[in-house]
C-alpha cells in the first residue's frame, strides 16, 4: 500500500474519532428530525450524476447533508469528484490531491490517481498538490458519509478551490464533464451559505442562492455572484458551486429531486449566530 496516507486531520474536531461512535453520529444525522427521518435503504432509482451538501461540526451539518446522502445510498461509482472550497489561503486556486489514500476511523479511501492527472493535464490551472488538503476539512468530512452509503469499493478525487474565478471554473466544469462523461463518477459541490449571522438575516441572504440552484439549466453563476456581492451575501463555497453548477448544464442534469435548506439553528437552538446549510440532488430528467 502507498506511504502517502492523508491522515484524518478533522476526526475528535469535526467528527468523532471512534468508529463505532463516528457510525452512531452519522445514523443520527440520517434519523434526525431535520434530517430525512430515516435509515437508507440502499435501493438508489434514478441514477444522480451531482449533489450538493454543506460542511463543518457533523452533528451540525450532517442531518441536512444526509438528505442528498440518502438518495445516492448504494450507489454503484466507480470515483467520486469532490469540489470544495479552500478557507486556508493557498498558493494555488485549484488543487489537486494527486495520489495515494484518504484515512478516516471507518477506514481508507484510494485516491483516484489517472482521474486526477487527465483533470490536471488538461486544466493547466489546477496543481497536482496535496498541500492545501492538509489543512482543510470541508472536503475530509463529507467521505465517512460516503464510507457509509456507498457499499462497493469507490475512488475520490479531491479538489480544492481557493477563491471564485468565473471563466476558469467553466472551463473546469467543462473538462469534468467531458473526461467523466463515459464513466459512473459522481460529483459533490460543497458549501455552506451565510455564516455566522443572526437568523433573520441569514434566511434573507440564503434564499438569493437556494432559489436559484434549484433552476441549473437557467442559473447563472456570472449574474447570481455579482448580485450576491451588491446584496454582500458571501458563502464559503462558491467556486465548488459554480463548477458544479456548469457540469449539470453539460451534462443535461437538469432536475432539481431532492433540495433541502435550514440552519444550524434548527440543529442546536443557538439562533443568534447561524449558518446555513443546505442540500440538492441532481438528476437528468
Amino acid at each position: 500500500m502507498s506511504e502517502n496516507i492523508r491522515t484524518a486531520i478533522s476526526s475528535g474536531e469535526l467528527y468523532p474519532s471512534d468508529p463505532l461512535e463516528l457510525r452512531r453520529t452519522i445514523e443520527y444525522c440520517f434519523s434526525h428530525n431535520e434530517g430525512p427521518g430515516k435509515f437508507p435503504d440502499f435501493n438508489p432509482k434514478v441514477p444522480v450524476c451531482c449533489i450538493i451538501v454543506p460542511h463543518g461540526q457533523i452533528s451540525h451539518f450532517g442531518p441536512i447533508a444526509a438528505h442528498a446522502y440518502n438518495r445516492i445510498a448504494g450507489a454503484n461509482v466507480d470515483s467520486v469528484i469532490l469540489l470544495g472550497p479552500c478557507q486556508k489561503k493557498s498558493n494555488q486556486l485549484f488543487s489537486i490531491y494527486p495520489s495515494g489514500y484518504w484515512k478516516t476511523p471507518l477506514g481508507q479511501i484510494e485516491v483516484d490517481e489517472e482521474l486526477c492527472n487527465k483533470i490536471a493535464n488538461e486544466f493547466s490551472e489546477a496543481k497536482l498538490d496535496p498541500e492545501p488538503h492538509l489543512k482543510e476539512g470541508s472536503i475530509e468530512v463529507q467521505i465517512p458519509f460516503l464510507q457509509f452509503v456507498l457499499k462497493n469499493k469507490f475512488k475520490i478525487v479531491p479538489i480544492c478551490i481557493e477563491q471564485y474565478e468565473p471563466e476558469l471554473c467553466v472551463k473546469l466544469s467543462k473538462i469534468i464533464s467531458k473526461l467523466t462523461m463515459e464513466r459512473k463518477v459522481l460529483i459533490i459541490g460543497i458549501s455552506n451559505l451565510t455564516q455566522n449571522q443572526i437568523y433573520a438575516q441569514t434566511i434573507r441572504k440564503d434564499a438569493l442562492v437556494f432559489d436559484r440552484l434549484t433552476k441549473p439549466i437557467t442559473t447563472d453563476m456570472i449574474k447570481l455572484y455579482e448580485l450576491m456581492k451588491e446584496k454582500n451575501v458571501q458563502v464559503s463555497g462558491y467556486g465548488p458551486l459554480a463548477v458544479l453548477i456548469g457540469i449539470t448544464k453539460e451534462l443535461v442534469a437538469d432536475k432539481v429531486e431532492i433540495a433541502k435548506y435550514n440552519t444550524s439553528g434548527q440543529i442546536t437552538g443557538d439562533y443568534s449566530s447561524v449558518t446555513g446549510y443546505f442540500s440538492m440532488v441532481y438528476v437528468k430528467s
